[in-house]
């Protein structure tokens, strides 16, 4: 039965270590949304980002939150963007944005978490410090800056009406993994247990009725109801014995090719 236990004990610890790491789909439809300006739907995405799937990390967590805050901007909530941004610093300090963000969000992530844009990242709407305008030039008009697609966002992903993505999204991801059950195993030990003490007392009981048969002090009166109830016992016993065997090896079959 120790063995038994130990092995149990093994089993749990190898199952509850195994977890695989799959991408999340809608986080990575939310970051296409962005780039294409959507703003509701980029939002939209990131709550199901974060309540419909049970992969996500700490990585994943901390994007979540700054797609969050990016695309709050995008539609005028500046003062839930600067939430979601220290939202996401909170859950992974080194979490940066992507390249190409715009000036506008450059300039409030900024502002919240004071670190400067790593250079390079600067869009061609934000001039230099230092620039002046030409006087005798006349201002040229502003165009809207793009919004370039981050390195690690999908390819030729084709964004159908909201309810069919949704449904072919979660049909994709894999169901998560059902923890093994050890209920009948634990069952079928328990009576092996119970089995085996039955047994024990019996195979007792029988060996001091057979030692009262053979005192030569025991009336033969006495002696003739001891034999019948000494073979009973061992009888008994022996049919314990057996079933706590038959029930032990059932609780060990099922604990180990169970599902």
């Amino acid at each position: 039965m120790r063995k038994l236990l130990l092995l149990g004990a093994v089993l749990v610890g190898s199952h509850a270590v195994a977890d695989a790491k799959h991408p999340n789909p809608f986080l990575n439809q939310a970051k296409v949304f962005f780039t294409q300006n959507e703003g509701e739907k980029c939002l939209k995405r990131l709550i199901q980002a974060e309540q419909k799937w049970k992969f996500n990390d700490k990585k994943d967590k901390a994007e979540i939150e700054l797609y969050g805050g990016m695309c709050g901007y995008l539609i005028g909530e500046t003062k839930a963007a600067e939430v979601s941004f220290t939202r996401a610093l909170g859950i992974n300090p080194k979490v940066t944005l992507p390249p190409g963000s715009g000036a506008g969000i450059e300039g409030l992530w900024a502002k919240v978490t004071g670190k400067p844009v790593p250079a390079g990242t600067a869009t061609a709407s934000a001039p230099p410090a230092t620039a002046k305008p030409a006087a005798a030039r006349p201002a040229e008009p502003v165009k809207p800056e793009p919004i370039a697609a981050r390195s690690d966002t999908p390819k030729e992903t084709k964004l159908t009406p909201d309810q069919k993505l949704e449904q072919d999204l979660m049909a994709s991801a894999p169901a998560p993994s059902k923890g093994r059950s050890y209920v009948l195993p634990a069952v079928l030990g328990g009576g092996a247990v119970v089995a085996g003490g039955v047994g024990a007392y019996l195979g007792v009981t029988a060996k001091g009725l057979e030692a009262k048969y053979n005192d030569p002090q025991t009336f033969q009166s006495d002696a003739d109801h001891l034999g019948p109830q000494a073979k009973g016992m061992a009888l008994g016993a022996n049919i314990a014995f057996g079933v706590a065997g038959a029930l032990a090896v059932g609780a060990l079959a099922t604990l180990i090719f169970g599902g």
